[in-house]
């Protein structure tokens, strides 16, 4: 074997090795999760209890690494009450898929497939306002890109119309979106947000949209909605799926 030959063997035995020992570290930190202590956890205004493990908790989520490590009541108490408005119990289920799986998957069939993509949206973009409450980026970031994708199938570019989902599903959208994040402007130079996709998604149809009760309640009221919106038409939006 010349000296060249054994190097490269050398070099690949080593590569082997330490990809071994890294799948051997993230093996054993998983599992370190499921021996460690759990933390109740109750959701909603249905009191959905969830015993979850704290080392996850604390490495996943900075919200209830404040709460675990910083010697507050709960840290004692190890139960953690989580009964805002923005607490559902259906979006806390998938994160709790999340956080065990780094991934979490919304079924869109149903008996109706338009009723479907309804809830599918409704349920990612109350999954990114879980998310924006715990701080938790990686977890806004998956689920603005899964909102966007589910969006995509929503409009139609050729008409400009909305396809498969409701005027009301839009409405809700809008709201659930203007009434729990924060006003951060996007701009090239930042990720994207779920306040412009939801408004280049309404700028796309407004024609369609403009005319309905419940937009037009809402223009009314949210005048950060109604100048995101104006600002994406100026723009000439399309919907497209988006990575993250």
């Amino acid at each position: 074997m010349s000296q060249t030959t054994l190097q490269q063997a050398k070099k690949k035995k080593s590569k082997k090795t330490a990809r071994a020992a890294t799948e051997g570290e993230l093996l054993a930190s998983f599992a370190s999760g499921f021996t460690s202590a759990t933390v109740l956890i109750v959701v909603g205004v249905e009191r959905v209890e969830y015993h979850l493990h704290e080392v996850l908790l604390v490495k996943r989520t900075p919200y209830f690494a404040a709460l675990l490590r910083s010697g507050m009541q709960e840290s004692k108490s190890r139960c953690i009450i989580l009964s805002t408005e923005v607490d559902r119990e259906d979006a806390f289920a998938k994160y709790v898929e999340y956080l065990y799986l780094d991934d979490y998957d919304v079924d869109a069939s149903s008996d109706s497939e338009k009723t479907g993509l309804d809830d599918t949206c409704l349920l990612h973009a109350n999954i990114h306002v879980l998310a924006e409450r715990f701080c938790d980026d990686a977890l806004k970031q998956l689920s603005l890109a899964k909102l966007s994708m589910a969006l995509s199938q929503a409009y139609d570019s050729w008409s400009g119309k909305i396809v498969q989902i409701t005027t009301k599903t839009v409405a809700r959208l809008i709201v659930v979106t203007y009434d729990n994040t924060p006003n951060t402007p996007n701009t090239p130079s930042t990720k994207l947000t779920l306040r412009a996709l939801i408004s280049k998604f309404a700028a796309s149809c407004w024609s369609e949209l403009k005319n309905d009760d419940e937009i037009r309640t809402i223009i009314a009221r949210l005048g950060d909605f109604v100048s995101d919106t104006l600002l994406e038409a100026g723009n000439g939006p399309r919907i497209t799926a988006t990575s993250g």
